[in-house]
């Protein structure tokens, strides 16, 4: 019976791969498209950014499965949360299908029937997943035989404003293509009897939701100061996910078919922009009746640019994140280790210069940075304006 291993490319915009397969960049994918077969694909008309890895690891419909997207609302409350992955067996799953390899496929849950191997979020970006695998204690050898994803959890710790981050992150998405390609090979090896190997590079993911204004001349970052980085950190992330690649098909056997897809793409984020910027500044606005934000672009003319955070802008919701759940030293270590040391040294020079009365206001330092009660800091978190 012959083999058939399936690729994804996740948020692979085609224009952009054409593009770089033009320059030359990604002589892997080229050499794949110039002998094989093309299709396109059409998204569903429920399509969502996080519904067709659902789709593509069940094979059934959302109204099929009551499942419309990770994140669930109840109208009655306006309460939201995160559903995760779609607990269904996947495509591949079951105890009677081909023997399988599935290797850090998106929204894909654990199948402890399935007649194959499984592994779970070791690297792919926003798995909605936790980290597992099939048979019990493969991740754990994975992880000491060829270390995790570094860019992993560096995905969140940073943004598109910041060049050094954009660096780092490319860096860690380079070292995580290979070792990507290195894990599969050694799977294949370890299991000859596999029929279907399907993975998925979730690099391109993860390079595009940060690097995408240095690739989209119509993006409303195209002038910041980290688009050129972006856009040459973008290239490095494609090609390195080529060399992944063209690692993992060296020496497939002959009768192999290899299928290689990407089910969505990327572009510039229209709709997001006017929630995740515009109404936290509103709402400060109507609760505490002033600006949180000192003299906004926005409100200025529409040539001078994007609001860009300065360092001293706290991202407040990333080091919440960060936060342990367990013993209150431990949350206070944690504490120390994530928080700036600028912040640091504000909050201790306020505990330390903030004497009260009972007569009188309390005095406030002129350097600590201020916050109101009720106020929830994460609101100003303003993240990049890229959907895919």
């Amino acid at each position: 019976m012959s083999k058939v291993v399936a690729i994804g490319l996740d948020a692979c915009e085609l224009q952009f791969a054409e593009e770089l397969m033009a320059d030359g960049r990604l002589p892997n994918l080229a050499a794949a498209r110039e002998r094989s077969a093309r299709y396109p694909l059409v998204n569903t008309v429920e399509f969502r950014s996080e519904l067709p890895w659902t789709q593509f690891a069940t094979g059934r419909r959302p109204e099929d499965l009551n499942y419309w997207s990770t994140v669930s609302f109840e109208p009655a409350t306006y309460r939201a949360w995160s559903r995760g992955a779609c607990v269904a067996t996947p495509f591949y799953g079951g105890p009677d299908g081909p023997f399988t390899i599935a290797f850090d496929v998106p929204h894909s849950v654990i199948d402890p029937d399935m007649n194959g191997v499984q592994v779970t979020a070791w690297g792919a970006h926003a798995p909605q997943w936790h980290r597992a695998s099939v048979p019990e204690g493969l991740l754990t050898e994975i992880d000491r035989r060829f270390g995790q994803q570094p860019a992993f959890l560096l995905d969140f710790q940073g943004d598109w404003h910041q060049g050094d981050f954009l660096d780092r992150l490319t860096d860690a998405i380079e070292t995580g293509a290979a070792r990507r390609a290195e894990i599969a090979r050694w799977l294949m090896e370890q299991n000859p009897e596999w029929q279907l190997f399907v993975t998925v590079f979730a690099e391109t993911h993860v390079a595009g939701h940060h690097m995408w204004h240095g690739a989209d001349p119509n993006h409303v970052l195209r002038d910041s100061p980290t688009a050129s980085a972006a856009r040459r950190n973008l290239i490095r992330s494609h090609e390195a996910v080529d060399r992944g690649l063209g690692r993992m098909l060296e020496d497939l056997p002959d009768d192999t078919t290899v299928i290689l897809f990407s089910i969505h793409g990327m572009q510039s984020n229209n709709n997001d922009l006017a929630s995740t910027v515009l109404l936290p500044e509103l709402v400060h606005r109507v609760h505490f009746g002033e600006p949180l934000l000192e003299t906004p672009r926005w409100a200025r003319s529409s040539g001078d640019g994007p609001v860009v955070p300065t360092s001293q802008q706290l991202c407040v919701s990333q080091i919440r994140d960060e936060l342990p759940t367990g013993e209150p030293f431990e949350w206070r270590r944690t504490a120390r280790r994530i928080t700036p040391d600028w912040l640091r040294a504000a909050r201790v020079g306020a505990t330390r210069r903030r004497p009260t009365t009972k007569a009188g206001p309390e005095v406030r330092d002129p350097h600590e940075v201020p916050t109101r009660q009720g106020m929830d800091l994460s609101l100003i978190h303003i993240s990049e304006p890229t959907r895919h």
